[in-house]
């Protein structure tokens, strides 16, 4: 038979002796005793899994290595816990501020201080459009001294703090006997750094339907 006792007296939980403690008994009850110490040691560093390249999108990429959630690897130990963080540098532009791809370097230890490091690239995409802030103009007809001016369009995007508007705006005339009535045509075209782009276009159809006033006084019958 034999008895065996932990001694975890080291702050490593990998790491720790074994008294193991045999006693030996023939038939006739003569009995020896063994005492052996086992060293058990933790000397394997933890794991990582995971893509040396990869791509996101840029909405889901942060640089905050105290949040699980960005751990784009997987890690496993074979004894005790991990602890890991990481570092990012930008490896190359792209249409995506403030960078395409990240250098990011992971390091990772457990208990017993084996520590070892993963080198990944993360690519950042955007394939989101923008969207409009304000409400979009609609078509509408209106008389020729009071034609609305244009509206003032603005867009956000889940990446650009700046997206480009661009915005045009064109006359054609119906009826070259009646110049006062004509139809205007205004584009807007909102587009980020990546080219995701929406737009809007609003036709304002101008019509002269008022009669003329006379400005002097009119003579009476005499």
């Amino acid at each position: 038979t034999w008895e065996q006792t932990d001694l975890f007296d080291q702050a490593c939980i990998g790491t720790y002796k074994v008294e193991r403690t045999y006693t030996f008994v023939d038939d006739c009850g003569n009995t020896t005793v063994r005492t052996q110490i086992i060293q058990v040691e933790d000397t394997e560093a933890p794991v990582a899994v995971g893509d040396m390249e990869t791509t996101i999108a840029c909405h889901d990429y942060s640089d905050d290595d105290s949040d699980e959630a960005n751990l784009l690897i997987s890690l496993s130990d074979n004894c005790g816990t991990i602890t890991w963080s990481f570092t990012d540098i930008i490896f190359s532009g792209g249409c995506v501020q403030p960078a395409g791809m990240y250098q990011r370097t992971y390091t990772f230890s457990d208990d017993c201080g084996n520590t070892d490091t993963f080198t990944q690239y993360i690519t950042l995409v955007d394939e989101v459009d923008p969207t409009w802030n304000e409400d979009l103009p609609a078509d509408a007809t209106e008389e020729c001294d009071n034609v609305t001016p244009a509206a003032v369009l603005t867009a956000s995007d889940n990446c650009d703090d700046d997206v480009d508007i661009t915005f045009t705006e064109t006359t054609e005339g119906d009826d070259d006997d009646c110049p006062q009535e004509y139809t205007i045509t205004r584009s807007w075209l909102a587009e980020d750094d990546c080219n995701n782009s929406i737009s809007h276009t609003q036709t304002v159809t101008v019509i002269d339907t008022t009669s003329p006033e006379f400005v002097e006084a009119l003579p009476a019958d005499a």
